[in-house]
C-alpha cells in the first residue's frame, strides 16, 4: 500500500492516471482506490524493470526523480521520466511486454500494482459503474417505465464526461444533441429562457439532469450549463438515445415541461 502521508507522491499518482487514456473515463472517487493498490519500490540503475516478451507482472509509474528508457529489439526508442506510466496494456490484454524497460536513474523510484488487483480493481469498478449507471437512469422521471433490458441498452450507451470547475458543459444558443445525468460534482444552470419566459438560475447535482428536450427537438439550447465543481457527467447523444428508445420523444418533451412547472411554482428558478 503507498505510503499514504507523502502527499505529493499521491498527487503524482493521481495525476498520471488522469492523463492515461485507460483511465479517463473513471471518477476522481474510484482512482483513490487505485491509488491504494500501489507499492512503492527502487530498482538499481542499468537493470531491466520489464523485458520485451515476458508476460506482464506490473503496472508502473515512474517516481521522483526517475527515469526509465525503452527498448525494442535492442534499440532505445524512447523515454519518460517523474509521472510517466507503462505496462498497463500487457495487464488488460494478457499479452507479452511490447518493450524492456531500462531503469536510468540512481536509484530509479517506481510505484507498482500487481496484475491480479490490477485487473480486480477494473473489473469492480466496471460492475459497480454499470449499476450505478441504472441507478441514475431509474432517477430520470421520463426514463420511469422503460423495461430492464432497453435500461441496459441505453447504460451501455452512456460515456462518461470529466469536467473542471468553470467549464462550459452547454451554451445558451447552440444546437441540442445529447441529454446528461451529473453523477458527481456541482453545476449551475445559467440564463435560462423558454420562449419568452426567463428563470432564475439553479443548481445542478448528482441524479440531476438536463439537455432532455434535445432528445426530441433541435431547438437550441435555453441556458448555458457550467461546472461550479469538478465533476463528472454521464452523456446520451441523441442518435443513441433514438437507436435504443426512438419512441419516447413526446414523453421526453411532457416531462421537461412539467420540471419548469414544478421548479416555477416552488420558486427555484
Amino acid at each position: 500500500m503507498l505510503f499514504r502521508s507523502d502527499a505529493s507522491d499521491v498527487n503524482m499518482i493521481r495525476k498520471a492516471l488522469e492523463k492515461n487514456l485507460f483511465f479517463d473515463q473513471i471518477t476522481s472517487t474510484e482512482l483513490d482506490s487505485f491509488i491504494d493498490a500501489f507499492e512503492p519500490i527502487q530498482v538499481a540503475k542499468g537493470l531491466d524493470i520489464v523485458t520485451q516478451g515476458c508476460l506482464g507482472d506490473f503496472f508502473y509509474i515512474i517516481g521522483k526523480e526517475s527515469t526509465v528508457a525503452f527498448h525494442m529489439n535492442g534499440v532505445q526508442v524512447g523515454e519518460a521520466g517523474v509521472g510517466g506510466s507503462f505496462g498497463e496494456l500487457a495487464l488488460i490484454y494478457s499479452c507479452p511486454r511490447a518493450a524492456t524497460v531500462i531503469a536510468m536513474s540512481s536509484p530509479t523510484n517506481l510505484f507498482r500494482v500487481g496484475r491480479k488487483t490490477f485487473r480486480s480493481l477494473l473489473q469492480q469498478q466496471t460492475k459497480r459503474k454499470e449499476a450505478e449507471k441504472i441507478d441514475l437512469l431509474n432517477g430520470v422521471d421520463f426514463l420511469s417505465a422503460m423495461s430492464e433490458f432497453d435500461l441496459n441498452r441505453l447504460a451501455r450507451a452512456m460515456t462518461l464526461n470529466v469536467f473542471q470547475c468553470g467549464d462550459v458543459i452547454v451554451k445558451k444558443g447552440d444546437e441540442g444533441d445529447a441529454f446528461y445525468i451529473v453523477y458527481e460534482g456541482q453545476l449551475h444552470v445559467e440564463n435560462i429562457s423558454v420562449g419568452s419566459t426567463k428563470f432564475d438560475d439553479i443548481k445542478l447535482g448528482r441524479g440531476d439532469y438536463f439537455g432532455e428536450r434535445a432528445l426530441a427537438t433541435h431547438e437550441p439550447r435555453a441556458a448555458d450549463v457550467i461546472a461550479a465543481t469538478k465533476g463528472s457527467a454521464f452523456r446520451i447523444d441523441r442518435k443513441t438515445f433514438e437507436r435504443v428508445l426512438g419512441k419516447f420523444s413526446r414523453v421526453i418533451m411532457k416531462s421537461q415541461d412539467r420540471k419548469i412547472m414544478v421548479r416555477n411554482s416552488s420558486s427555484v428558478y
